[in-house]
């Protein structure tokens, strides 16, 4: 027997999971992330999940064909260090020789991604993407602590030239807006994410609450409302997908885009077109690890 495994870096959670060559999972489990203590703390993490899970279920390094990382940001196709992303410390840290070094893994067999990217191919793979055609044109967005997104064309995740393409939530809903840490104004992520969320909240009441109920009070969902609108308008306009799936906790409430489908209908550039299909995802909030396992099986097949 022949595993591949996934590994799914978020910014609060780190998911590993263990499946064969028939994609049916074997072994799976989630640590904190702890990105506060930096990336020595994340890396260390990972190996001891890793470690754990294996020995758990009597799997030896042996048997492992690759492993998948998703990561939360841009991640460059030839030097596999992530670019730029909330998790500032990730930046530029080589995770395929450190997990390679210390799990006495051949490296070159480790494969990262963007974790948008990861969760948009395992849906159009194992998830809603399988009520349409193979070669179909999907888009997923993941909205918790941040705001991605991913790209399928032709079946296959797109990444771009450099390994920048999906960054939706750096695309702007708003010129003059905050400044975000990517250099610019007025990003998706700083309006959409449940962070920006919770800050507009603070601000605004000086209060404290989740995003998720502060999504309740019809001002705030008024105002959410209108940039999701314009965030999705892009999209649509962008790509034209066939499809466009969200992940992410604050995706959980459909009614913030289904609340938006009249106003897209009327406001998209192809108006007498239906629009895109609109999903929660099937696979759950495992998506983006069970995409980052498939990273092994598009690489190396």
């Amino acid at each position: 027997m022949k595993y591949k495994v996934g590994i799914d870096v978020g910014g609060t959670k780190i998911e590993a999971a263990v499946l064969d060559k028939e994609d049916n999972v074997i072994a799976r489990e989630r640590v904190p992330t702890e990105r506060e203590k930096g990336s020595s703390q994340i890396l260390q993490n990972i190996t001891n999940l890793l470690e754990k899970l294996f020995a758990s279920h009597n799997i030896t390094i042996e048997e492992i064909i690759g492993i998948g990382v998703g990561l939360p940001g841009s991640v460059d196709p030839v030097s596999k260090k992530m670019i730029n992303g909330n998790t500032t410390c990730l930046v530029d840290v080589s995770i395929d020789t450190y997990l390679g070094e210390s799990l006495g893994f051949d490296h070159r067999n480790i494969f990262t991604a963007n974790d948008a990217n990861c969760f948009a191919l395992a849906e159009s793979k194992l998830g809603v993407g399988k009520g349409h055609h193979p070669s179909a044109t999907g888009v997923g967005i993941i909205i918790g602590t941040g705001c991605g997104g991913g790209i399928i064309l032709n079946g296959k995740m797109f990444s771009g030239s450099r390994g920048g393409a999906g960054e939706l939530g750096h695309t702007c809903i708003e010129p003059d807006g905050e400044s975000c840490y990517c250099g610019r104004r007025g990003c998706a992520e700083l309006y959409l994410s449940g962070k920006a969320v919770e800050n507009h909240y603070l601000k605004t009441t000086g209060d404290k609450k989740y995003a998720t109920d502060i999504l309740q009070d019809k001002k705030f969902r008024k105002r959410y409302k209108s940039y999701f609108t314009q965030f999705l308008l892009n999209i649509v306009n962008s790509f034209d997908p066939e499809y466009i799936v969200f992940g992410g906790g604050l995706s959980k409430d459909n009614g913030l885009w289904e609340e938006t489908l009249q106003e897209l209908k009327k406001l998209q550039f192809l108006k007498t077109k239906e629009l895109p299909q609109f999903y929660q995802n099937s696979l759950g909030d495992s998506a983006g690890v069970f995409g980052a396992a498939m990273l092994v099986s598009q690489s190396i097949g």
